[in-house]
C-alpha cells in the first residue's frame, strides 16, 4: 500500500478503528482517488471493509475504517502447507460474494490480491 495504518480508538464508544494515513504526494490521480473513496464510503457488505470518515490535512489524507483482525489472506495461505477444500471454498465464497456486490454497484476492483 501507499500509506501507514494506525490503530485508533473512537472517543464516544471506545471502539477500535483503523486510521490509514496517506501522504498527498503518493496520490497520483486526485480525481480517481476521490472517486474510489466515495465508492468505498457507499459500500455496505460484510466482506468489504467499512469506511466511516475521511479527513484531510495539509500533507496527508486520513481514512477512518473498520479495524479488521486476523492479518492478510496472503499470510494465512503461505503459513500453511495447504488449505483444505472447505477452507478454500469458504475463502473463495467470501471473495465472490464481495465481487458480485461490487458488480451490482457498478464498481471494478483493479487490484485484487491476497495481501
Amino acid at each position: 500500500g501507499f500509506g501507514q495504518v494506525h490503530e485508533v480508538k473512537e472517543k464516544d464508544t471506545n471502539r477500535l478503528l483503523a486510521c490509514k494515513q496517506i501522504p498527498r504526494s503518493k496520490i497520483r490521480n486526485q480525481m480517481r482517488f476521490i472517486n474510489e473513496v466515495l465508492a468505498l464510503k457507499n459500500c455496505d457488505h460484510p466482506n468489504i471493509v467499512k469506511l466511516y470518515e475521511v479527513f484531510e490535512e495539509e500533507h496527508d489524507v486520513f481514512l477512518i475504517q473498520e479495524k479488521l483482525n486476523g492479518g492478510e489472506l496472503f499470510d494465512y495461505i503461505t503459513n500453511r502447507d495447504y488449505l483444505t477444500e472447505a477452507e478454500a471454498a469458504k475463502i473463495f465464497s467470501q471473495i465472490i460474494k464481495s465481487l458480485i456486490y461490487c458488480h451490482k454497484m457498478k464498481l471494478i476492483h483493479r487490484d485484487l490480491k491476497p495481501e
